[in-house]
């Protein structure tokens, strides 16, 4: 997605100079650059600017926007850490017009043409290599510092549902989104401990609140094996929630290799099915760090779907919100794709989730997980976010956390929020990963959907017919609803092939 941000951040200032053409109307109460000067009010000496970079403007002798100075018709923002000589910064933003102002604001150069740019207030030589893309640089030019150019590439003719859909900001086979289902997607990382069980998941999974179909609340829970309550597992399944797997040891990263992937998601697998007898469809990579040889084992080993990807804020992919794609055609989201070896890697019929970032209202990114609100900040970008969706492709809502991130009056503002949207909308559902999958191959309209039947939930621990044992291993004791197994000492002794 290309959606612009801006930088939040305060400017001390000693001393403003007024220039003769200044215009100090109450609307441009922060800084304002007229004819080469900066003008501004003199009264603090610090203060805060916020906004959003505006378009180009033809009349650059007024103030477009509150925050921020103009330059050559443009908004921008200030930047943190500024270098003595270069009331700038290391970083600053690029806006809609395309002008960037490099290391230092450009009116101390003036324009930079060619190949130079602004640094140490004069226009020097840029150097390709040297990790930053700026003047003439650019993915085809220099790939190194701007990085390589998107060559995703999905024809939608070749690429239909059931089983294959582009990565597009495209709804499902093109439909009217006002007429689409908007669905919440709850997800949540890790082994499931009973603090985090009694304190939120059984809160929520059930719940009273209903949607239009009269489904409650439900979770999708990314476990990793290790230190998991398998009980538990089978509890929130029973309530109506989804367990995929987060590997095995939750030890993997960016280089972990194709016989570790192996070991860790074959034996996540069988560990669910043995003690908590469930078919894991779907992954998520621990710390969303995965490479070509995850998806290589995702495939050997028949799953459905992954949900690793993120979608970010500061990505150069899309613009619009988008729907869930199988990497028939590879990864799209090109900055990852590149960083990790995936580039025109495919992976026929494999279904992705991406995870959408959040943004504050000026466009910045909050979190791709675990947000650092709560209380009435934290129900303001749940409404703002959950907008943000409903009012454009209504792609899934994903609220992506972990255990330790809930606290008491956290959940009690998740639930305000799920209730009142339940209230409000009545094309807005729940649904677990899969569940959306299952949509995707068969897209209908919210009006259709709505019709489908519930499945029954059950508050109860274990499955009728079985009863809960103590398993007792050297490094870890749970509790299960079904049989012991030894098969966890053979983990370390797979025999796989490169």
């Amino acid at each position: 997605m290309n959606i612009l941000f801006v930088i939040f951040c305060s400017v001390e200032v000693t001393s403003v100079i007024l220039g003769d053409s200044c215009n100090q109307s109450s609307n441009c109460s922060d800084l304002l650059l007229v004819s080469g000067k900066m003008c501004g009010v003199t009264s603090p000496s610090s203060f805060t600017i916020k906004g959003k970079p505006k378009k180009c403007q033809l009349d650059s002798s007024f103030c477009v926007d509150k925050c921020g100075l103009q330059y050559n018709g443009c908004s921008y923002e200030f930047c943190q850490d500024c270098p003595p000589t270069c009331l700038g910064a290391t970083v600053c933003s690029e806006v809609e017009c395309g002008v960037k102002f490099d290391n230092c604001y450009e009116y101390y150069c003036g324009t930079c043409s060619g190949d130079k740019a602004c640094h140490n207030n004069t226009c020097q030589d840029t150097k390709c290599g040297d990790g930053v893309c700026e003047g003439k640089e650019s993915c085809s030019t220099c790939p190194g510092d701007c990085g390589i150019c998107n060559l995703y590439q999905c024809n939608e003719d070749n690429c239909k549902l059931p089983n294959c859909r582009c990565a597009t900001e495209n709804t499902p086979n093109n439909m009217d989104p006002k007429g689409l289902p908007q669905f919440i997607l709850l997800t949540i990382d890790d082994a499931i401990f009973e603090t985090h069980y009694t304190l939120a998941y059984r809160p929520l999974l059930t719940a009273s609140i209903k949607d239009s179909r009269g489904r409650t609340p439900t979770i999708t829970f990314y476990n990793n094996n290790a230190y998991t309550l398998y009980n538990r597992g089978s509890h929130v399944m029973n309530l109506g929630a989804e367990i995929a797997s987060h590997t095995f040891t939750h030890t993997s990263y960016y280089g972990t290799n194709f016989s570790t992937w192996f070991n860790e998601y074959s034996s996540s697998k069988r560990f669910f099915k043995a003690l908590a007898e469930v078919e894991v469809r779907g992954v998520r990579s621990p710390k969303l760090e995965w490479n070509e040889d995850e998806f290589t084992v995702l495939k050997l080993l028949n799953f459905r779907y992954d949900a690793s990807l993120i979608e970010s804020v500061y990505g150069n992919t899309f613009k619009k919100l988008i729907w869930p794609f199988t990497l028939d055609y590879g990864c799209p989201q090109i900055n990852d794709a590149n960083m990790k070896g995936m580039l025109n890697k495919r992976f026929k019929g494999l279904w992705e989730i991406p995870l959408s970032d959040w943004v504050d209202e000026f466009g910045e990114g909050i979190d791709s997980m675990d947000y650092k609100l709560d209380g009435d900040l934290l129900y303001k970008y749940l409404v703002y976010n959950f907008e943000r969706h409903y009012n454009t492709t209504k792609s899934p809502f994903g609220i992506y956390l972990h255990g330790p991130w809930f606290t008491p009056s956290r959940v009690t503002v998740l639930l305000k929020f799920l209730q009142e949207v339940m209230e409000k909308y009545t094309d807005v559902f729940f649904g677990t990963s899969s569940d959306i999958i299952d949509y995707m191959t068969n897209p209908i309209t919210s009006f259709e959907y709505r019709k489908k039947p519930v499945k029954k939930v059950e508050d109860i621990e274990c499955p009728f017919g079985t009863q809960k044992h103590r398993c007792e291993f050297s490094d870890m004791t749970f509790d299960t609803c079904y049989i012991c197994t030894q098969e966890r000492t053979l983990m370390q002794n797979l025999v796989v092939r490169e």
